[in-house]
């Protein structure tokens, strides 16, 4: 089974984290939450309780992918957390997927995980401290086992593509079917 670590802080953006969540759990996805606390209070106040504390992470661990949402705040926390970095850094090393939405890349700009010519999108508010980058405004970016993708509103797209990416084709078609998606 495929496994994803969704890192999660006090002001991040609930929409960008449970969507993604809720539908890589419907593809048969093993997700994990790490919060920065016991219970997280998001961007826009709701209460999320994490399924384990970043600090209690085994750095050493390997998943198929771990996400970063955005949410301006969440990103603050989440950059000032050095395990979070080594954590990332990790999994850059051994070739996996690292994904961020919204103003999440910051975080991956934060730990130094973009090469100087990484292709990658953001939420427009943070484009002037992406934009050393090769910056794209397409909805979802891929380069180089990382993917980033805009904001909110492109969530549930964001969220099939890394079913593709981590599954198939046919497994994001059923997810689309069982949510009545027709965005596609």
């Amino acid at each position: 089974m495929k496994s994803i670590l969704v890192f999660f802080a006090e002001g991040s953006e609930e929409m960008e984290a449970i969507i993604v969540i809720d539908l890589l759990r419907r593809a048969g996805i093993n997700v994990v939450i790490a919060g920065d606390s016991n219970e997280i209070l998001a961007a826009r106040k709701t209460k999320i309780i994490p399924d384990v504390l970043i600090s209690e992470l085994d750095e050493n661990q390997i998943y198929d992918l771990i996400y970063v949402p955005g949410g301006s705040k969440g990103v603050e926390n989440l950059a000032k957390i050095d395990k979070v970095g080594v954590i990332l850094k990790r999994h850059q090393e051994k070739g996996k997927y690292l994904a961020a939405i919204c103003a999440g890349p910051l975080v991956l700009h934060h730990f130094d995980i973009f090469p100087k010519n990484q292709k990658l999108t953001s939420h427009p508010d943070v484009r002037p401290l992406l934009q050393i980058y090769d910056y794209s405004e397409d909805e979802i970016v891929e380069d180089r086992h990382i993917i980033t993708s805009r904001g909110a509103g492109t969530a549930i797209d964001f969220s099939l593509y890394l079913i593709e990416i981590l599954l198939d084709q046919s497994t994001a078609n059923n997810v689309v079917r069982s949510i009545v998606y027709n965005g596609i």
